[in-house]
């Protein structure tokens, strides 16, 4: 399976976004990680 993914031929494009252009994913991700912290503490408590 491994081996079918790496033989394929790949076209990818990366590109950079700034974070004041995209707001709404920056929330999400803050807010994602956040709520990560959030249930890793009660998870210990």
């Amino acid at each position: 399976m491994a081996r079918d993914l790496l033989n394929r031929e790949w076209q990818v494009k990366l590109s950079h976004i700034y974070r004041e252009s995209n707001k709404v994913a920056d929330w999400l991700a803050g807010h994602a990680v956040k709520m990560k912290a959030i249930f890793k503490r009660k998870e210990i408590m």
